[in-house]
Protein backbone atom coordinates (compact mmCIF):
# COMPACT_ATOMS: atom_id res chain seq x y z
CA UNK A 1 0.00 0.00 0.00
CA UNK A 2 1.43 3.33 -1.02
CA UNK A 3 1.11 5.97 1.67
CA UNK A 4 1.05 9.54 0.34
CA UNK A 5 -0.42 11.51 3.21
CA UNK A 6 -0.01 15.30 2.99
CA UNK A 7 1.45 16.83 6.12
CA UNK A 8 0.56 20.47 6.69
CA UNK A 9 3.06 22.29 8.86
CA UNK A 10 1.78 25.70 9.90
CA UNK A 11 1.81 27.80 13.02
CA UNK A 12 -1.10 27.45 15.43
CA UNK A 13 0.15 30.08 17.89
CA UNK A 14 -2.43 32.77 17.15
CA UNK A 15 -3.91 35.35 19.50
CA UNK A 16 -7.00 33.91 21.20
CA UNK A 17 -10.12 35.40 22.74
CA UNK A 18 -9.68 36.10 26.44
CA UNK A 19 -12.10 33.31 27.36
CA UNK A 20 -9.99 30.73 25.55
CA UNK A 21 -6.78 32.09 27.06
CA UNK A 22 -8.28 31.84 30.56
CA UNK A 23 -9.17 28.20 29.95
CA UNK A 24 -5.83 27.23 28.42
CA UNK A 25 -3.40 25.42 30.67
CA UNK A 26 -0.02 26.95 31.35
CA UNK A 27 2.47 25.85 28.71
CA UNK A 28 -0.22 24.42 26.42
CA UNK A 29 -0.33 25.54 22.77
CA UNK A 30 -2.96 28.21 22.36
CA UNK A 31 -4.97 27.75 19.18
CA UNK A 32 -7.42 30.11 17.54
CA UNK A 33 -11.06 30.00 18.60
CA UNK A 34 -12.19 28.09 15.50
CA UNK A 35 -9.89 25.19 16.46
CA UNK A 36 -11.78 24.68 19.71
CA UNK A 37 -15.17 24.96 17.98
CA UNK A 38 -14.20 22.24 15.50
CA UNK A 39 -12.64 20.17 18.26
CA UNK A 40 -15.91 20.24 20.17
CA UNK A 41 -17.77 19.04 17.07
CA UNK A 42 -15.35 16.35 15.87
CA UNK A 43 -13.08 15.36 18.78
CA UNK A 44 -14.46 11.84 19.17
CA UNK A 45 -14.16 11.08 15.44
CA UNK A 46 -10.66 12.58 15.30
CA UNK A 47 -9.50 10.49 18.26
CA UNK A 48 -10.65 7.31 16.51
CA UNK A 49 -8.93 8.38 13.27
CA UNK A 50 -5.75 9.25 15.18
CA UNK A 51 -5.64 5.78 16.72
CA UNK A 52 -6.06 4.16 13.29
CA UNK A 53 -3.32 6.34 11.81
CA UNK A 54 -0.97 5.71 14.75
CA UNK A 55 -1.53 1.98 14.39
CA UNK A 56 -0.79 2.08 10.65
CA UNK A 57 2.30 4.23 11.15
CA UNK A 58 3.59 1.86 13.83
CA UNK A 59 3.05 -1.04 11.43
CA UNK A 60 4.95 0.76 8.66
CA UNK A 61 7.78 1.69 11.01
CA UNK A 62 8.12 -1.94 12.05
CA UNK A 63 8.11 -3.06 8.42
CA UNK A 64 10.90 -0.59 7.66
CA UNK A 65 13.13 -1.62 10.55
CA UNK A 66 12.23 1.39 12.68
CA UNK A 67 13.29 3.89 10.00
CA UNK A 68 11.21 7.10 10.08
CA UNK A 69 9.35 7.97 6.87
CA UNK A 70 10.97 9.95 4.08
CA UNK A 71 9.35 13.31 3.29
CA UNK A 72 8.93 14.91 -0.14
CA UNK A 73 7.36 18.37 -0.21
CA UNK A 74 6.43 20.05 -3.51
CA UNK A 75 5.25 23.67 -3.64
CA UNK A 76 3.91 25.14 -6.88
CA UNK A 77 3.54 28.88 -7.50
CA UNK A 78 0.56 31.00 -8.49
CA UNK A 79 -1.90 28.19 -9.17
CA UNK A 80 -5.53 28.74 -8.22
CA UNK A 81 -8.27 26.32 -7.27
CA UNK A 82 -9.24 24.16 -10.25
CA UNK A 83 -5.92 24.38 -12.11
CA UNK A 84 -5.28 20.69 -11.47
CA UNK A 85 -6.31 17.72 -9.36
CA UNK A 86 -9.67 17.23 -11.08
CA UNK A 87 -10.27 16.11 -14.66
CA UNK A 88 -13.51 18.08 -15.06
CA UNK A 89 -11.86 21.29 -13.95
CA UNK A 90 -8.97 20.46 -16.30
CA UNK A 91 -11.51 20.47 -19.12
CA UNK A 92 -12.66 23.94 -18.12
CA UNK A 93 -9.09 25.22 -18.13
CA UNK A 94 -8.26 23.50 -21.40
CA UNK A 95 -5.36 21.21 -20.50
CA UNK A 96 -4.65 17.90 -18.77
CA UNK A 97 -2.69 17.08 -15.62
CA UNK A 98 -3.13 13.30 -15.28
CA UNK A 99 -0.19 12.70 -12.93
CA UNK A 100 -1.26 15.33 -10.42
CA UNK A 101 -4.90 14.23 -10.70
CA UNK A 102 -3.97 10.65 -9.84
CA UNK A 103 -1.87 11.85 -6.92
CA UNK A 104 -4.79 13.96 -5.65
CA UNK A 105 -7.11 10.94 -5.79
CA UNK A 106 -4.72 8.99 -3.56
CA UNK A 107 -4.28 11.84 -1.09
CA UNK A 108 -6.01 13.65 1.70
CA UNK A 109 -7.08 17.17 0.76
CA UNK A 110 -6.79 20.22 3.01
CA UNK A 111 -8.36 23.57 2.22
CA UNK A 112 -7.16 25.75 5.11
CA UNK A 113 -3.76 27.02 6.07
CA UNK A 114 -2.37 29.68 8.40
CA UNK A 115 -0.52 31.83 5.91
CA UNK A 116 -0.84 34.45 3.22
CA UNK A 117 -1.50 33.26 -0.35
CA UNK A 118 1.72 34.70 -1.74
CA UNK A 119 5.29 33.58 -2.28
CA UNK A 120 7.68 34.64 0.46
CA UNK A 121 5.29 34.60 3.47
CA UNK A 122 3.93 31.13 2.72
CA UNK A 123 7.41 29.69 2.25
CA UNK A 124 8.57 31.26 5.50
CA UNK A 125 5.51 29.88 7.31
CA UNK A 126 6.20 26.37 6.06
CA UNK A 127 9.92 26.53 6.87
CA UNK A 128 9.51 27.93 10.39
CA UNK A 129 6.04 26.74 11.44
CA UNK A 130 5.30 30.31 12.47
CA UNK A 131 3.16 33.10 11.11
CA UNK A 132 5.25 35.17 8.65
CA UNK A 133 4.81 38.31 10.75
CA UNK A 134 7.00 36.69 13.42
CA UNK A 135 9.90 36.23 10.99
CA UNK A 136 9.19 39.58 9.25
CA UNK A 137 8.81 37.77 5.92
CA UNK A 138 5.66 39.64 5.07
CA UNK A 139 5.63 40.34 1.35
CA UNK A 140 6.91 38.78 -1.88
CA UNK A 141 10.47 39.86 -2.53
CA UNK A 142 10.92 40.66 -6.21
CA UNK A 143 13.54 43.19 -7.23
CA UNK A 144 17.22 42.39 -6.68
CA UNK A 145 19.18 43.50 -4.83
CA UNK A 146 17.06 43.12 -1.69
CA UNK A 147 19.52 43.06 1.21
CA UNK A 148 17.09 41.21 3.47
CA UNK A 149 16.05 37.64 4.17
CA UNK A 150 15.24 34.90 6.65
CA UNK A 151 17.23 35.48 9.84
CA UNK A 152 19.94 32.95 10.79
CA UNK A 153 18.31 32.49 14.21
CA UNK A 154 15.05 31.16 12.75
CA UNK A 155 14.59 27.44 13.38
CA UNK A 156 13.54 25.71 10.16
CA UNK A 157 11.98 22.34 9.48
CA UNK A 158 15.24 21.34 7.76
CA UNK A 159 17.21 22.06 10.93
CA UNK A 160 14.75 20.11 13.07
CA UNK A 161 14.79 17.13 10.71
CA UNK A 162 18.59 17.26 10.46
CA UNK A 163 18.80 16.98 14.25
CA UNK A 164 16.44 13.99 14.03
CA UNK A 165 18.85 12.22 11.67
CA UNK A 166 17.39 13.17 8.28
CA UNK A 167 19.38 13.98 5.16
CA UNK A 168 17.96 17.16 3.62
CA UNK A 169 17.95 18.77 0.19
CA UNK A 170 16.24 21.82 -1.29
CA UNK A 171 15.71 22.19 -5.04
CA UNK A 172 14.12 25.10 -6.91
CA UNK A 173 12.79 28.48 -5.94
CA UNK A 174 13.79 29.74 -2.49
CA UNK A 175 12.61 33.34 -2.31
CA UNK A 176 13.67 33.89 1.29
CA UNK A 177 16.06 36.75 0.64
CA UNK A 178 19.43 37.39 -0.98
CA UNK A 179 21.65 37.65 2.11
CA UNK A 180 23.91 34.67 2.82
CA UNK A 181 22.38 33.78 6.19
CA UNK A 182 19.04 33.25 4.46
CA UNK A 183 20.34 30.74 1.87
CA UNK A 184 18.93 27.20 2.23
CA UNK A 185 22.32 25.58 2.96
CA UNK A 186 22.61 28.04 5.87
CA UNK A 187 19.09 27.20 7.05
CA UNK A 188 19.47 23.46 7.62
CA UNK A 189 19.66 21.90 4.14
CA UNK A 190 22.64 19.66 3.36
CA UNK A 191 22.55 20.33 -0.37
CA UNK A 192 20.70 22.79 -2.56
CA UNK A 193 20.21 24.04 -6.09
CA UNK A 194 18.11 27.17 -5.69
CA UNK A 195 17.03 30.52 -7.08
CA UNK A 196 17.08 33.54 -4.83
CA UNK A 197 14.56 35.78 -6.54
CA UNK A 198 11.03 35.78 -7.88
CA UNK A 199 10.40 34.56 -11.42
CA UNK A 200 9.04 38.03 -12.20
CA UNK A 201 12.62 39.29 -12.55
CA UNK A 202 12.57 37.77 -16.03
CA UNK A 203 9.51 39.89 -16.74
CA UNK A 204 11.14 43.25 -16.23
CA UNK A 205 14.90 42.93 -15.72
CA UNK A 206 16.14 41.44 -19.00
CA UNK A 207 16.75 42.87 -22.45
CA UNK A 208 14.33 40.32 -23.91
CA UNK A 209 11.56 41.38 -21.57
CA UNK A 210 11.99 44.94 -22.80
CA UNK A 211 11.76 43.74 -26.37
CA UNK A 212 8.51 42.01 -25.40
CA UNK A 213 7.32 45.38 -24.06
CA UNK A 214 7.06 44.32 -20.42
CA UNK A 215 9.33 47.06 -18.99
CA UNK A 216 11.15 50.14 -20.28
CA UNK A 217 14.67 51.44 -19.65
CA UNK A 218 16.35 48.08 -18.97
CA UNK A 219 18.73 48.46 -21.90
CA UNK A 220 19.59 50.84 -24.71
CA UNK A 221 18.11 48.50 -27.30
CA UNK A 222 14.69 50.14 -27.09
CA UNK A 223 13.94 53.78 -27.64
CA UNK A 224 13.72 55.93 -24.52
CA UNK A 225 10.23 56.12 -23.15
CA UNK A 226 8.91 59.65 -22.34
CA UNK A 227 7.56 58.61 -18.92
CA UNK A 228 10.73 56.99 -17.56
CA UNK A 229 12.11 59.18 -14.77
CA UNK A 230 15.24 57.35 -13.68
CA UNK A 231 17.66 56.96 -16.58
CA UNK A 232 20.19 55.24 -14.31
CA UNK A 233 18.12 52.16 -13.59
CA UNK A 234 19.60 49.59 -15.92
CA UNK A 235 19.98 46.40 -13.83
CA UNK A 236 23.08 44.33 -14.53
CA UNK A 237 24.97 41.43 -12.99
CA UNK A 238 22.16 40.21 -10.75
CA UNK A 239 22.46 36.60 -9.64
CA UNK A 240 19.59 34.13 -9.73
CA UNK A 241 20.52 30.42 -9.57
CA UNK A 242 23.02 28.98 -7.08
CA UNK A 243 24.29 25.54 -6.08
CA UNK A 244 25.64 24.93 -2.58
CA UNK A 245 26.39 22.45 0.20
CA UNK A 246 26.10 23.02 3.94
CA UNK A 247 29.25 24.69 5.28
CA UNK A 248 30.43 25.80 1.83
CA UNK A 249 30.09 28.96 -0.23
CA UNK A 250 27.35 29.03 -2.86
CA UNK A 251 28.34 29.09 -6.52
CA UNK A 252 26.39 30.59 -9.40
CA UNK A 253 25.00 27.98 -11.77
CA UNK A 254 25.12 27.87 -15.56
CA UNK A 255 26.42 31.32 -16.43
CA UNK A 256 29.63 33.31 -16.52
CA UNK A 257 30.08 36.17 -14.01
CA UNK A 258 28.44 39.32 -15.33
CA UNK A 259 26.76 37.56 -18.25
CA UNK A 260 23.25 38.82 -18.95
CA UNK A 261 20.40 36.51 -18.04
CA UNK A 262 18.06 35.46 -20.85
CA UNK A 263 14.84 33.55 -21.34
CA UNK A 264 16.89 30.61 -22.60
CA UNK A 265 18.75 30.57 -19.28
CA UNK A 266 15.41 30.40 -17.47
CA UNK A 267 14.31 27.38 -19.51
CA UNK A 268 17.64 25.58 -18.96
CA UNK A 269 17.57 26.40 -15.24
CA UNK A 270 14.14 24.80 -14.83
CA UNK A 271 15.25 21.69 -16.69
CA UNK A 272 18.41 21.56 -14.57
CA UNK A 273 16.52 21.77 -11.29
CA UNK A 274 14.09 19.02 -12.31
CA UNK A 275 17.04 16.77 -13.19
CA UNK A 276 18.74 17.62 -9.90
CA UNK A 277 15.56 16.84 -7.95
CA UNK A 278 15.31 13.37 -9.51
CA UNK A 279 19.05 12.78 -9.03
CA UNK A 280 18.83 13.75 -5.35
CA UNK A 281 15.83 11.47 -4.91
CA UNK A 282 17.76 8.54 -6.38
CA UNK A 283 20.79 9.27 -4.20
CA UNK A 284 18.89 9.90 -0.98
CA UNK A 285 16.85 6.71 -1.35
CA UNK A 286 20.06 4.67 -1.18
CA UNK A 287 21.19 6.18 2.13
CA UNK A 288 20.57 4.50 5.48
CA UNK A 289 19.07 7.68 6.92
CA UNK A 290 15.56 8.98 6.10
CA UNK A 291 15.43 12.05 3.85
CA UNK A 292 13.58 15.32 3.40
CA UNK A 293 13.43 16.49 -0.24
CA UNK A 294 12.04 20.00 -0.64
CA UNK A 295 11.19 20.71 -4.31
CA UNK A 296 9.78 24.12 -5.28
CA UNK A 297 9.60 24.39 -9.11
CA UNK A 298 9.66 27.75 -10.93
CA UNK A 299 7.10 26.60 -13.50
CA UNK A 300 4.34 27.17 -14.46
CA UNK A 301 5.31 30.85 -13.96
CA UNK A 302 6.94 32.05 -17.18
CA UNK A 303 6.99 35.70 -18.26
CA UNK A 304 8.56 34.91 -21.61
CA UNK A 305 6.67 34.30 -24.82
CA UNK A 306 8.18 31.06 -26.13
CA UNK A 307 7.34 29.84 -29.61
CA UNK A 308 7.99 26.18 -28.90
CA UNK A 309 5.33 25.46 -26.28
CA UNK A 310 3.25 22.33 -26.61
CA UNK A 311 -0.12 23.20 -28.08
CA UNK A 312 -3.12 22.93 -25.77
CA UNK A 313 -6.84 23.41 -26.24
CA UNK A 314 -6.73 27.02 -25.09
CA UNK A 315 -3.10 27.84 -25.96
CA UNK A 316 -0.65 30.04 -24.12
CA UNK A 317 2.57 29.44 -22.22
CA UNK A 318 0.83 28.99 -18.86
CA UNK A 319 -1.16 25.91 -19.85
CA UNK A 320 1.83 24.51 -21.70
CA UNK A 321 4.00 24.89 -18.62
CA UNK A 322 1.29 23.32 -16.46
CA UNK A 323 1.31 20.21 -18.61
CA UNK A 324 5.11 20.17 -18.58
CA UNK A 325 5.11 20.47 -14.79
CA UNK A 326 2.58 17.66 -14.52
CA UNK A 327 5.00 15.42 -16.39
CA UNK A 328 7.85 16.40 -14.07
CA UNK A 329 5.86 15.67 -10.93
CA UNK A 330 4.76 12.41 -12.51
CA UNK A 331 8.43 11.53 -13.03
CA UNK A 332 9.13 12.09 -9.32
CA UNK A 333 6.13 10.02 -8.21
CA UNK A 334 7.08 7.22 -10.60
CA UNK A 335 10.66 7.29 -9.33
CA UNK A 336 9.43 6.89 -5.75
CA UNK A 337 7.64 3.73 -6.87
CA UNK A 338 10.63 2.52 -8.93
CA UNK A 339 12.97 2.96 -5.96
CA UNK A 340 10.69 0.87 -3.76
CA UNK A 341 10.30 3.55 -1.09
CA UNK A 342 6.63 4.47 -1.57
CA UNK A 343 5.45 2.58 1.52
CA UNK A 344 7.69 4.69 3.75
CA UNK A 345 7.50 8.08 2.02
CA UNK A 346 5.16 10.95 2.86
CA UNK A 347 4.50 13.20 -0.13
CA UNK A 348 2.81 16.58 0.08
CA UNK A 349 1.99 18.90 -2.78
CA UNK A 350 0.72 22.43 -2.27
CA UNK A 351 -0.35 24.94 -4.88
CA UNK A 352 0.37 28.50 -3.85
CA UNK A 353 -2.12 30.74 -5.56
CA UNK A 354 -4.59 33.44 -4.82
CA UNK A 355 -6.83 30.84 -3.24
CA UNK A 356 -3.94 28.89 -1.69
CA UNK A 357 -5.70 25.54 -1.99
CA UNK A 358 -3.35 22.64 -1.16
CA UNK A 359 -3.91 19.27 -2.78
Amino acid sequence: MNIRIPVILASLALALPQLVIAQAKKGEIQHDAEHYVLLDQHEEQWQQEDKAIDSRLAELKKQNGGKPPNIIYILIDDVGFGEFGNRLLNDVRGYKTPSINEFAEQSMSFSRMYSEPSCTPTRAAFLTGRLPIRSHMLEPKIVPPEGTGLNKDEVTIAEVLSQAGYNTAHIGKWHQGDIEQSYPHNQGFDETSFTMHNQATFGFMTNESETDRWPYNVSHTIEDHPYVLDANFRPKNWVLALDAKKGEQAKEWGIKPGEALTYDYYYKMNEHQQQVAVAHLQRLAKEDEPFFLNYWPQYPVDFSRPDNMEKTDNGGSWVGRMQQLDGWIGDILDEVDNLGIADNTVIEANNLGRKAHPL
